[in-house]
């Protein structure tokens, strides 16, 4: 078992730091944070090791999507490499997916990845379309009605990479506001089903419960190959809590 992909973190600098010996590759890491092996990522080791590093397991993202039963169309929000719309085509019940991204490279890689997965599962499971949109999930309107959104904002708040960011004058987008924004979208698009995954802080939780989700530590070791612990938090739309204040 080994423990969170940021064992082996990226730095500004351009090299790797490797602060427990628990992952020895990338290829491994692959594995441990359930990507397929033709995932394709920058050949930068600094970049490809964050971009993993901050990704969604697609494999939880599938246990989340079964177990509540979802099915149609993703709206995902701070796409990054992919892992919440992965998850949801390997769920058998997608239809298309709207992924928002305001990195214009993972924007590229977003469509050589999911082309190729078309090509790959073309006559095993039902097709399904996607659209990548780049730019600033501040700015998006919906193009669709979808049946789940999901999100998961930038952690360098909150996690190793913020010491690291600041020393080198890397911009840190704030995670806090960045999930009050997802918080107010929700609250105005009202979606069926809205989910949000990031690391464990207890900042994060106040203000999530604070506007009505349902909060949760997970410890995603049950489903997938890593000690991997994030907040998720959910909302339905008949079970929600109108905040105070």
């Amino acid at each position: 078992m080994w423990y969170t992909i940021t064992s082996d973190s990226w730095h500004p600098s351009g090299r790797s730091y490797r602060f427990r010996p628990d992952v020895k590759s990338f290829k491994a890491a692959l594995y441990a944070q359930t990507f397929p092996p033709f995932w394709r990522f920058p050949s930068e080791e600094s970049v490809r090791w964050k971009w993993l590093g901050e990704a969604m397991p697609p494999l939880y993202a599938r246990h989340l999507f079964m177990q509540f039963k979802v099915k149609g169309k993703l709206l995902d929000l701070f796409a990054g490499i992919g892992g919440w719309g992965l998850g949801f085509i390997l769920s058998g019940n997608c239809k298309y997916i709207e992924m928002v991204e305001i990195d214009r490279r993972k924007c590229q890689y977003l469509e050589v990845n999911f082309k190729q997965l078309k090509r790959l599962i073309e006559g095993h499971v039902d097709d399904f379309e996607f659209n990548v949109v780049w730019g600033d999930v501040r700015k998006y309107e919906p193009s669709d009605k979808f049946d789940v959104i999901t999100a998961s904002p930038p952690c360098e708040d909150y996690s190793v990479l913020r010491a690291l960011s600041l020393r080198y004058g890397v911009e840190l987008r704030g995670t806090l506001p960045l999930t009050k924004w997802y918080l107010e979208f929700i609250r105005e698009y009202n979606p069926s089903l809205a989910l949000y995954e990031n690391v464990v802080a207890n900042k994060i939780k106040e203000v999530l419960s604070r506007h009505g989700w349902r909060v949760e530590v997970h410890d995603m070791s049950s489903v997938i190959p890593q000690r991997r612990r994030r907040i998720i938090a959910i909302y339905r739309k008949s079970a929600f809590i109108t905040p105070e204040g």
